[in-house]
């Protein structure tokens, strides 16, 4: 049974130009372009909200993060997908902490007020429960702020290499606006 479906015409959210999409994606973007660029304006706004948040913790919370992000914690760059006729690569960035107890990553939640908590099951290994951060700016805000704390060599040289690699494509656009 073949269906057709009638295209409608959109509005594109980040360049206003119309365009012919389907009633059932809900069509919001008129290129791939726009939506990276929607996503990277939001990551600017999370930046300075996360970055807000934070200034309000005590200094003791954050020196207690550090520890234990950098004992327990993770920052992650992964390359999502790469794009053969435009030549350029697409990442997804995380910053996580987890552990075996449950209460222990959702009171961290509820400390810091921001991020999302989610269980992890390995194979073999059982399951942990995993704090975590996805979007570049709320990334990039806390690791501004943990940044001075950090003690560990290897540590202190995998925020730096981030932080020079992200800051500067962020805050670009964060000029912008």
């Amino acid at each position: 049974m073949n269906i057709k479906m009638k295209k409608k015409t959109f509005k594109c959210i980040v360049c206003n130009k119309k365009f012919l999409g389907y009633k059932i994606n809900q069509s919001k973007y008129c290129s791939r372009k726009c939506y990276y660029k929607d996503r990277l304006l939001q990551s600017v706004k999370k930046y300075k909200t996360t970055k807000n948040h934070l200034k309000k913790l005590s200094k003791f919370l954050i020196i207690w993060l550090v520890g234990f992000w950098e004992g327990e914690g993770c920052l992650s760059i992964k390359r999502d997908y790469y794009n053969k006729n435009t030549n350029k690569q697409h990442y997804k960035f995380g910053f996580l902490i987890s552990q075996k107890d449950k209460q222990f990553i959702s009171s961290l939640q509820t400390m810091l007020g921001f991020g999302q908590s989610r269980i992890h099951t390995r194979n073999g290994f059982g399951s942990c429960y995993v704090w975590e951060l996805g979007d570049l700016g709320e990334i990039l805000a806390i690791v501004e702020v943990i940044h001075p704390y950090i003690k560990l060599k290897h540590r202190k040289e995998q925020i730096n290499k981030f932080l020079n690699n992200y800051r500067v494509k962020l805050l670009t656009n964060f000029k912008q606006k």
